[in-house]
């Protein structure tokens, strides 16, 4: 029923040029669609997750995102503090951007890399730091498999991705949506298979406020789960 809602909803909007203003595609659709977006662990639209993106091989769906543990109170702070580089205009708060995978270490800065483990036995992902040597000198952050499964179940058991493409009309940029595709989420057991391939990975984003009140202070914009769209159907069944 709320696929057949949403198609309609489609319909009325397929293939019509949108003022990009300020927005993102994403944001774009949730003012078309006249939705606000779904909480943090519940879908958009009833019970489907709404994302959109301009296609393109190389283009990425954020799954969700969800914190990590730690020995520490907030975990991303402490490791950004320790093994980030400073902030390009604030030299004095470190910041760390980057990608995360299972299947290979990535360095992120002038000094160390990244790279999850995925602990089956203690049901947990961890993201283990390395030095220059390739020595394992953090392993203390992580996430639980019983969390990112409650996540993955409740937001994501049905999806539905909008294609866009940019348009330039009397020099100003437009939005202009092009497909639908309805997609079921296989298992968690496939996401954890991902997750080990590479296929799914984690990308991590700290940095500093650059404007408003709290400019200059650290902010961590979370951590994200992400899959690539060429990938999609190594996740989810096309409906």
């Amino acid at each position: 029923m709320y696929k057949k809602l949403l198609r309609e909803k489609f319909k009325k909007i397929k293939n019509i040029p949108v003022p990009k203003g300020n927005k993102n595609c994403g944001l774009k659709l949730e003012e078309l669609l006249e939705t606000t977006g779904g909480e943090f662990n519940i879908p958009d639209f009833y019970d489907i997750e709404i994302k959109a993106t301009q296609y393109h091989e190389k283009k990425e769906i954020t799954l969700f995102s969800h914190p990590p543990y730690g020995n520490h109170i907030f975990p991303m702070q402490y490791i950004s503090n320790k093994y980030g580089y400073p902030d390009r205009y604030y030299k004095n708060i470190k910041i760390l951007k980057g990608v995360v995978k299972s299947n290979m270490k990535t360095k992120i800065g002038l000094f160390y890399y990244y790279k999850l483990h995925v602990n089956v036995l203690e049901k947990r992902i961890y993201l283990n730091i390395y030095n220059n040597f390739f020595q394992l000198i953090e392993s203390n952050i992580y996430w639980d498999f019983d969390e990112l499964k409650d996540m993955l179940e409740r937001k994501l058991n049905n999806l539905a991705i909008f294609i866009a493409e940019k348009k330039i009309i009397n020099n100003e940029d437009y939005y202009v949506y092009k497909e639908l595709h309805f997609y079921k989420l296989k298992n968690f057991e496939t996401f954890i298979s991902e997750l080990k391939k590479g296929n799914i990975y984690i990308t991590i984003n700290t940095g500093v406020y650059k404007t408003g009140y709290r400019e200059g202070q650290f902010v961590d914009h979370g951590c994200a789960f992400k899959i690539k769209l060429i990938n999609i159907e190594k996740l989810f069944i096309k409906q």
